[in-house]
């Protein structure tokens, strides 16, 4: 869901249906309030996930079928063409409205299309991708056998469009996911334990992202656009800025999405634990986006064959699999640069794991080089465009601006508002930083599952405030969209 005043409407609504009403009438509740969501979003995005819903559905009880008598070859062509059909889906959703924009601009066709037709505007892609990797991923467990096909047509719509997480994720396994639906007629509303890690993830989560994100933005964007006006420790900032940026806008997401789906008794998927405290590139992908990078390796790394057909064909293997990571987040070289750099990453750490050498991949060495190589490679990141990637290296490296540290402070120093922005940004910064060191060894669950009641409400109460002070009446945040949610 959105940081939205209306998004909290939404889910007390859904609460107070889902706890007021019969135990029976809860899967409906949760399959209208999945239905109506996307809704919300657009016309065209709720029908089309409607539709699809119903395809899959019905696709994965026919392979199901099919399987069970036999016909193993029509059932492969079914999963083939079912898959077909929803990477298409992707790819239009993606790519279509770049397409049209430059058939556009090389008068390619007789009559121009406008940007604001139906033809651009249904292509603009809410969150598809998340429910795409789960549709695509249900299919191939039928098809292989790990599981049979999901009959509850509630449970299924559930499972593909379940309203917290539709925008961003996290990527849920269907058996993991629909097992808990099941027993959904026993969550009760006074649990006080499930209470605490709601509402600790829900006001992490808005932390993170009204507080920390969200106040980073206005000042990335001003320095990418042009940064042949700063200096180079603005320009090294500022990427590391980005850095923290993109974390605490996702992670804080993925932790607003858990709390509200803890609410109703469905466990999501932990999806960021400590990421930039890494040692090396491979245990970084351990820690950032979790469910996308297992749905990777289950579902492209291991069919391409992992590391069973040699160490070459290994590193090929990753180079494909960071390469389909980099075109399934957006539309642009960069993206692909950004996958590509990605995949050299792990396949250098690969090498020197192989290697007697491996002390730049631990401790101080190999936190600081992993930081660094991440760091970089999310200026390619930025908005997908190599020209602006390059052009801001090229200032960092070459030829920067004047505009320094100092200048800056001079020109805010009679600013009172612009210092308190940077102190708190500063102090917001180190907060993350010191949580992150505290969830390294152990996960944000296992930290709010230690706590005593006292240190717990203490927390709680922090949070409050300064997501209220910081973020609710802080500066002027509105339009700052989740990164994620174009992906």
């Amino acid at each position: 869901m959105q940081f939205a005043i209306l998004s909290v409407f939404y889910i007390l609504a859904a609460l107070i249906l889902f706890y007021s009403l019969r135990t029976e009438f809860r899967l409906y509740i949760l399959c209208a309030a999945s239905i109506i969501y996307p809704f919300l979003l657009g016309q065209e995005v709720g029908t089309a996930i409607i539709v699809i819903s119903l395809t899959v559905y019905g696709a994965g009880l026919l392979i199901d079928y099919l399987n069970n008598i036999g016909q193993k070859k029509v059932s492969s062509i079914l999963m083939i063409l079912t898959i077909t059909m929803i990477v298409g889906i992707m790819v239009l959703t993606k790519y279509f409205s770049r397409i049209l924009a430059f058939l556009n601009a090389e008068n390619l066709f007789v009559n121009s299309i406008p940007e604001d037709s139906f033809l651009f505007s249904v292509c603009i892609p809410i969150g598809f991708s998340f429910y795409g990797f789960q549709a695509i991923s249900y299919i191939l467990d039928v098809y292989n056998g790990k599981k049979q096909a999901e009959r509850n047509i509630l449970l299924f719509h559930i499972y593909m469009a379940w309203f917290p997480k539709f925008i961003s994720g996290p990527i849920e396994r269907s058996d993991e996911f629909i097992h808990q639906l099941r027993s959904i007629d026993k969550v009760r509303i006074f649990d006080a334990h499930r209470i605490k890690k709601s509402a600790s993830y829900i006001f992490i989560g808005c932390f993170y992202k009204m507080v920390v994100a969200d106040r980073i933005a206005p000042l990335i964007k001003q320095v990418f656009l042009s940064p042949g006006n700063y200096s180079r420790a603005i320009l090294i900032i500022v990427a590391i800025l980005f850095t923290i940026q993109i974390y605490c806008d996702f992670a804080g997401y993925s932790m607003f999405a858990i709390g509200v789906s803890e609410l109703f008794g469905i466990r999501l998927t932990e999806n960021f634990n400590a990421p930039y405290l890494s040692h090396n590139i491979n245990e970084f992908w351990e820690r950032w986006h979790i469910s996308l990078s297992r749905w990777l390796k289950q579902y492209i790394y291991i069919p391409l064959g992992g590391n069973r057909k040699g160490i070459e064909r290994k590193y090929l293997n990753i180079m494909i699999v960071f390469l389909i990571s980099g075109i399934w987040h957006g539309a642009g070289w960069g993206f692909i640069i950004w996958g590509l750099l990605h995949g050299t990453y792990s396949v250098i750490d690969n090498l020197i794991l192989r290697s007697n050498y491996t002390r730049i991949r631990e401790g101080f060495i190999g936190r600081f080089i992993t930081f660094t190589s991440v760091s970089f490679a999310w200026i390619f990141f930025y908005n997908g465009s190599v020209s602006s990637a390059i052009n801001y290296i090229k200032t960092l490296l070459i030829t920067p601006g004047e505009l320094g540290i100092i200048n800056q402070l001079v020109l805010i120093k009679n600013d009172t508002d612009t210092m308190v922005d940077l102190v708190v940004l500063l102090a917001v910064i180190i907060i993350i930083l010191v949580f992150d060191m505290v969830i390294y060894k152990k996960t944000l669950l296992k930290m709010i599952e230690n706590m005593s009641l006292g240190s717990w409400c203490l927390m709680i109460w922090i949070l409050i405030l300064l997501v209220a002070v910081f973020g609710v009446y802080g500066p002027d945040i509105e339009g700052n969209q989740m990164i994620y949610m174009q992906f």
